[in-house]
């Protein structure tokens, strides 16, 4: 049954080792898929955030530079609202520098995020090529050992006396010392 066993696990050792492969190339894949979807949509999150930044910013600039207010400055200036509007216009011009801090922050948080999970996979990769390897020293040794194993039967069958019809049923079958 143990030399039955080996023999299959010898035989289907290619097959595990494909399978595996084929495992770890498809989950592989599958994380860069999701990997790079995250990432094209941060990329395009990040990029309709500082769109929005700019056309405020545009705004912005061109209500301070419009006529309405340049022509109507004497009437701010009189109700007191004046040093109002310019709070309001300096509060929209922190916000939006608040903003673009934010966005910048966030983007490389996410950078750094890519670069751990980068060097995550390239670790698993690398982890999995170790048990690969071990895997594969295993199996030599196991088909050495099978070999040895085999070469002992034959051995022990070459010792084993000729059929003769006067001895007929009189064989030995002890195990050879170098089975286990």
């Amino acid at each position: 049954m143990y030399l039955l066993h080996r023999i299959l696990k010898r035989l289907f050792a290619p097959v595990i080792e494909g399978e595996i492969d084929r495992i770890v190339e498809r989950r592989t894949a599958e994380r860069l898929e999701i990997f790079d979807a995250t990432v094209r949509l941060l990329e395009r999150r990040t990029a309709e955030l500082t769109e929005e930044n700019h056309r405020l910013r545009r705004q912005l600039e061109e209500l301070r530079g419009t006529g309405a207010f340049a022509s109507s400055a004497g009437n701010l200036a009189s109700n007191g609202l004046e040093g109002t509007l310019e709070a309001c216009f300096e509060r929209v011009q922190q916000r939006l520098d608040q903003m673009e801090m934010e966005i910048m922050t966030r983007l490389q948080l996410i950078r750094n995020r890519i670069d751990g999970i980068e060097s995550g996979i390239g670790a698993r990769l690398e982890k999995i090529s170790m048990q690969l390897e071990q895997v594969q020293a295993e199996m030599r040794r196991t088909q050495e050992k099978l070999h040895d194993e085999l070469d002992a039967i034959f051995d022990w069958m070459d010792e084993l006396p000729e059929d003769s019809e006067e001895e007929e049923g009189e064989v030995s079958f002890k195990r050879p010392k170098t089975l286990h």
